[in-house]
C-alpha cells in the first residue's frame, strides 16, 4: 500500500537487537485461595462505602480485607472464579485484583453501562447498555461489548435496535452470555 511506502522506506541497513526488559512478576491474583484458615472474602456494598472481608464462620465475625469510598458508581460483582472484582463506572467497568491491595487491573470503555457479565473462564467481560431514544416513535438503542479481559481489547461488538437483538417477541432483549455464544462467539 502507498501508506506503507514510507515506514519501509526508513527502515534501518542495519539489524540491531530489540532491548530486552526484565521479567517483573505480577502479583498472584488468587493468593486468597492460600489463606491459612480456608476462608472465602466477600464483599459488601453500603452507601458509597465497599468493602471486602473475610468470612470466619468459627468466630462469627468477619475479618476485613480492603475498604474504599466511592469505589464504583453502580455496582461491583465477583468474577466466576474469584480472580476480579469488577466495577461500574459511567465511563465504563474496571476489574481490580490481588492479595490485598486490590490494585486497578484494567478499564473497558463503554459509557453509560448498565451490565455487566463475565465468561466461565473469566477469559471475556460482556458490558451492555440500552438508551433511551429521543423520539417516541424511534426503538431503545443497544451496545453490547465483548472484551478481552487481560487486554482490554473490544473482540466483538453489538450495536443496533432492541428489535434486532429481541428473543421471543419485539420491544425485549435477553441478554447473556449464552446469547452471545449461541451467535458465535465461543471462549477457548
Amino acid at each position: 500500500m502507498f501508506d506503507e511506502i514510507e515506514k519501509f522506506m526508513t527502515v534501518p541497513d542495519e539489524w540491531a537487537p530489540p532491548e530486552s526488559k526484565p521479567y517483573t512478576p505480577g502479583e498472584n491474583l488468587q493468593h486468597w485461595l492460600t489463606d491459612e484458615k480456608a476462608r472465602d472474602q466477600f464483599v459488601i456494598r453500603a452507601g458509597s462505602d465497599t468493602e471486602v472481608l473475610w468470612n470466619d464462620a468459627r468466630q462469627l465475625k468477619a475479618d476485613p480485607v480492603y475498604k474504599r469510598n466511592f469505589w464504583t458508581e453502580s455496582y461491583v460483582q465477583w468474577s466466576p472464579l474469584g480472580t476480579y472484582l469488577a466495577t461500574v463506572h459511567r465511563q465504563g467497568a474496571a476489574v481490580w485484583g490481588g492479595a490485598s491491595t486490590f490494585n486497578r487491573l484494567m478499564r473497558y470503555a463503554h459509557p453509560q453501562v448498565k451490565l455487566i457479565d463475565f465468561s466461565p473462564g473469566e477469559k471475556y467481560l460482556v458490558t451492555y447498555s440500552s438508551h433511551e431514544p429521543s423520539n417516541p416513535r424511534d426503538t431503545h438503542k443497544v451496545v453490547l461489548n465483548i472484551f478481552d479481559v487481560r487486554t482490554g481489547k473490544i473482540m466483538r461488538d453489538f450495536k443496533g435496535s432492541a428489535d434486532d437483538f429481541a428473543i421471543g417477541g419485539s420491544g425485549g432483549f435477553c441478554w447473556s452470555l449464552v446469547a452471545c455464544f449461541q451467535m458465535g462467539w465461543r471462549e477457548g
